[in-house]
């Protein structure tokens, strides 16, 4: 009639196990949280860096149009280094037209996709109306170093 005793720790062994469950379940979650938030942050800095480099050969592309139509050379035969022999990333895909206007000057149009081929690719397009009386600056490499002769003394 009368009830066995029960240990009170018997009792206590499932709640353990089901607070160890839960505190597993919601570490698992956290880190699968940050482990997603990286690949996110990973993936919007490539596009960034995608988006620079695009906007660089643009610039670049028609700097060197602009200078070479006041210097009245041809633009056939121009050879240029391709990106991914430069950085060794992605190549680039580049289009650059300069046609005359009628009220005088030039228009150039330049069409980059980078990476060419890839993905995810940024396509990014610019026009600049060029007047012969404009003088674009040569364009100087950022790893420009003078020669001896050039060094100031």
């Amino acid at each position: 009639m009368n009830a066995p005793a029960v240990h009170p720790l018997r009792n206590r062994q499932g709640t353990i196990l089901i607070v160890t469950l839960t505190v597993m379940s919601v570490m698992l979650a956290l880190a699968a949280a940050m482990l997603r938030g990286t690949q996110l942050s990973r993936r919007q800095f490539r596009t960034e860096l995608h988006v620079r480099q695009a906007d660089q050969l643009l610039h670049a592309a028609i700097e060197l149009t602009a200078n070479r139509l006041v210097n009245d050379r041809p633009m056939s035969g121009q050879q240029i280094v391709s990106s991914k022999d430069i950085v060794g990333l992605h190549e680039a895909s580049l289009m650059v037209t300069a046609s005359p206007r009628e009220a005088g000057g030039w228009l150039i149009k330049a069409v980059v996709e980078y990476p060419f081929g890839g993905l995810h690719p940024v396509r990014r397009r610019r026009t600049k109306v060029f007047l012969k009386t404009d003088q674009p600056q040569p364009p100087v490499p950022s790893s420009f170093k003078p020669t001896s002769s050039q060094e100031p003394t």
